[in-house]
C-alpha cells in the first residue's frame, strides 16, 4: 500500500514537472515569438526611413539637377546670343546662285 502510494506521487509529481516544463516551454516560445515580431517591426520602421530619406536626397538632387541645367542653357543661349551676329554673310556658292538666278531671269 505505501509502495503503491509511493508510486502514484512519483507518477503525479513526475506528471506535475512535465506539464511545467511544457508550459514553461511554451511561454518562452511565445515570448521569442513577441520579441521577433518586435524586432522585425522595428527593423521595417528603420528600413522605411532610411528609404524615405533616400528618396528625399533623390528629390533634392534632382531639384538641384534641373536648376543647374536650366542656368546652363540659360547661360549658353545668352553666349551664344552675344557671339552670334545677328545679320549672316552671305556664302560665296549663294551669291554665285543669284548671280545666275539674275542672268537667267534677263
Amino acid at each position: 500500500m505505501a509502495k503503491n502510494r509511493i508510486s502514484e506521487l512519483k507518477v503525479q509529481d513526475y506528471n506535475r514537472r512535465r506539464e511545467q516544463l511544457v508550459y514553461d516551454q511554451a511561454r518562452e516560445r511565445e515570448e521569442v515569438e513577441q520579441a521577433h515580431l518586435m524586432e522585425y517591426q522595428d527593423f521595417n520602421k528603420r528600413w522605411d526611413d532610411a528609404l524615405a530619406q533616400i528618396e528625399q536626397q533623390d528629390q533634392e538632387a534632382i531639384r538641384a539637377l534641373e536648376e543647374r541645367h536650366i542656368r546652363d542653357l540659360e547661360e549658353n543661349r545668352q553666349m551664344l546670343e552675344q557671339k552670334l551676329p545677328l545679320t549672316f554673310k552671305l556664302s560665296a556658292e549663294l551669291l554665285n546662285l543669284k548671280t545666275i538666278q539674275g542672268q537667267l531671269a534677263r
